[in-house]
């Protein structure tokens, strides 16, 4: 009895250690499709972020920055949905990332900055 208590207390402990140091790695901006969604040239999709301007978050001509051409196409299409209801997106971000080095906010996201979300949801 007391070594099944004793062992999941370690995982417990561990578990909470883990989700503690992930979440500093992690943050969550407002995305709003409706002020600015757009495509360069080259195909980059831009978006404005609360906080930030505009981020160049993918490219649709090449995968670049660990995002394939068809992610970037799906995040597009999703992002145009939410630009028609007028709604915003949450965009997580992980420190860990390319080009993330530093960047622990949204306001440190940088205007016409590349910065690439892992996930994207309704905000």
């Amino acid at each position: 009895m007391w070594r099944r208590f004793g062992l999941s207390s370690a995982f417990l402990l561990s578990f909470i250690a883990m989700t503690n140091s992930a979440s500093a790695e992690v943050f969550t901006c407002l995305a709003d499709p409706s002020k600015r969604l757009s495509i360069d040239s080259g195909g980059s999709v831009l978006v404005d972020i609360d906080g930030a301007g505009i981020i160049n978050i993918c490219s649709l001509s090449n995968g670049d920055r660990g995002v394939t051409k068809e992610a970037c196409a799906g995040w597009y299409s999703t992002l145009l949905t939410y630009r028609f209801q007028k709604a915003k997106a949450r965009l997580y971000f992980n420190q860990e990332y390319y080009g993330m080095a530093g960047v622990t906010s949204c306001p440190a996201l940088g205007d016409w900055h590349a910065r690439t979300p892992y996930y994207i949801e309704p905000g």
